[in-house]
């Protein structure tokens, strides 16, 4: 089997194995360090608890494999097809998933600190207790993601993500959310606190009970969002649109009103 001649090839010190099918492989807690899978065909297969430093695997094709507590701390997974992968507990720190799709993934408890995830497919992934800590999410698709627990503590980049759907339950202060699709987002009791929100979409989001304090909502669209018990004091809501909006209850204290439209659908500003 392929698998065995891959072994012994890289045994022998063979790296590179580009392009190569190995779909159904059985490759569990092997040490496949810097080993270069760029194209190859790895569908269905087992590497769970494997060592991948450093490997790549631009382009690849890894539906529906095991990769659960795989080491791939600085692996290349660019463009790689990940729909359906299993990545619980694996450790990915500092990983390049640059265009990767990752639709419908499971990334449980997975260490994704400082990884490029920019424009990656994360639609309909469980990120359930994953640490994304400083990753760059620019670009990304997060429709219908399950984010509840993930540690998004440090400087997150979402600018222009679509999160549409998504079910947060987690810090994200001081987050860089400009642009950011949040529209039916469900945001409930989030922290977003000094966040920037400029422009961001967060139309029919349940915001209900979040600290938005501090933050910068500029231009911000929260048409018909529930803001019922919402933290916004000293935010700053320049341009923004209430339109429709329940905000019984929320804290609005040194809230910035500048042309602001409100939920009656008036233009108001503080000063």
């Amino acid at each position: 089997m392929f698998d065995n001649k891959l072994l012994k090839g890289y045994a022998a010190g063979e790296r590179d194995f580009s392009g190569t099918d190995i779909s159904g492989a059985n490759l569990r807690d092997c040490n496949l360090s810097s080993i270069n899978l760029s194209g190859a065909n790895l569908r269905e297969c087992n590497l769970a608890s494997s060592n991948l430093c450093g490997a790549n695997f631009s382009t690849a094709k890894l539906i529906k494999s095991d990769l659960g507590g795989c080491n791939l701390r600085d692996s290349d997974l660019t463009g790689a097809d990940l729909t359906g992968a299993h990545l619980g507990a694996a450790d990915l720190t500092g990983a390049n998933l640059t265009g990767a799709n990752l639709t419908g993934a499971l990334l449980l408890c997975a260490d994704l600190r400082d990884t490029n995830m920019n424009g990656a497919n994360l639609s309909k992934s469980n990120l359930y207790g994953a640490s994304l800590s400083n990753v760059n999410l620019c670009n990304a698709l997060l429709e219908n993601a399950n984010l509840i627990d993930a540690n998004l503590e440090g400087r997150i980049n979402l600018i222009n993500a679509s999160v549409t759907g998504a079910f947060f339950k987690v810090s994200t202060l001081g987050a860089d959310l400009n642009g950011a699709n949040l529209s039916k987002a469900n945001l409930c009791g989030a922290n977003l606190s000094h966040s920037n929100l400029t422009n961001a979409d967060l139309s029919l989001a349940d915001l209900e009970g979040a600290n938005l304090s501090e933050a910068n909502l500029t231009r911000a669209n929260l048409t018909g969002a529930n803001l019922i018990g919402l933290d916004l004091s000293g935010a700053n809501l320049t341009e923004a649109n209430l339109s429709s909006t329940d905000i019984v209850g929320a804290d609005l204290k040194n809230v910035i009103f500048c042309n602001t439209i409100m939920p009656d659908g008036s233009i108001f500003s503080s000063n």
